[in-house]
């Protein structure tokens, strides 16, 4: 069996390494077991690939992870290109309503803007339960910085799955 190449696997292993971390750490009463360093991750990815018996059994079950990686990538392209299409939609911030501005921000300032926004999605929510129509109304999400990021994320990753 020669060396694995860096794949789903490895990527989940070091998912699940850093759970079981971040687990220790929490029944450790937050004290550091042991400096964690990608070097480490590294070492304990090449010792894992010793922890099976039967070499062969470890090739047959990364064979069938990688003939599912395909159907995989390819649903989890599809989810990316769907919430940057969603994500997109907040992109850049709305432009003040010259008629509602200044009353919206006192009241934000009053209440605050948190409080505002969640009241407004829920009255809008009360108001289209007469029509049927639940789930139709705005939804407060997160804040613009993170819409920038996650889009910066999701391109840059749906750009590597270009030819």
């Amino acid at each position: 069996m020669g060396e694995m190449k860096r794949s789903t696997a490895q990527f989940f292993f070091e998912m699940g390494f850093g759970a079981c971390y971040a687990e220790a750490i929490i029944r450790n009463s937050n004290k550091i077991p042991f400096a964690l360093s990608d070097a480490e991750i590294e070492r304990q990815w090449a010792i894992s690939q010793e922890a099976y018996d039967d070499p062969a059994e470890l090739d047959e079950m990364l064979a069938k992870v990688s003939a599912a990686d395909s159907d995989v990538i390819g649903k989890l392209v599809e989810a990316l290109s769907e919430a940057g299409t969603v994500l997109r939609l907040v992109e850049k911030p709305s432009e003040p309503d010259p008629d509602y501005h200044d009353r919206i921000a006192e009241l934000g300032d009053e209440i605050g803007y948190g409080a505002l926004m969640s009241g407004a999605q829920a009255a809008w929510r009360e108001a289209l339960v007469e029509y049927g129509a639940v789930g139709g109304e705005f939804v407060a999400g997160p804040c613009q910085a993170t819409v920038t990021r996650a889009l910066g994320v999701i391109r840059a990753a749906l750009a590597e799955t270009q030819p």
